[in-house]
């Protein structure tokens, strides 16, 4: 699948039969085909049922987190996400997604993030 504009990827932790072992902090996601991303794109979480807790996803470049570099989509406090930080994406085609909160939680976890070219470059 090419994608030229802004997308929005509605995920959960229950979306994938394959990953048997995904959790409600840690899952991996199949997409529907592989999403070629031409160009340099950005990547934002926009809503989620989570709080308090750090979430990361494999699509986003690294940023440092304490004494480590690691790929943060978003530091999530009390009020959510109030406001969407976009993160550079990683460059070539994206066949599945792996998302990972590092506080545990129960019950099961959705993600909406938004996905849109970097404009200017």
């Amino acid at each position: 699948m090419e994608i030229e504009m802004d997308e929005f990827i509605y995920l959960t932790s229950e979306d994938s039969p394959i990953h048997s072992g995904n959790t409600s902090n840690d899952f991996i996601i199949e997409l529907p085909g592989s999403l070629n991303l031409k160009g340099r794109w950005e990547c934002a979480l926009v809503d989620t049922n989570r709080r308090y807790t750090d979430v990361y996803c494999d699509w986003c470049v690294d940023s440092i987190v304490g004494e480590k570099r690691l790929p943060i989509l978003r530091r999530l406090l009390a009020s959510g996400t109030q406001y969407p930080l976009y993160i550079p994406i990683n460059q070539g085609p994206k066949q599945r997604i792996r998302i990972n909160l590092t506080q545990p939680t129960q019950g099961t976890t959705h993600i909406v993030l938004h996905i849109r070219p970097i404009k200017g470059l």
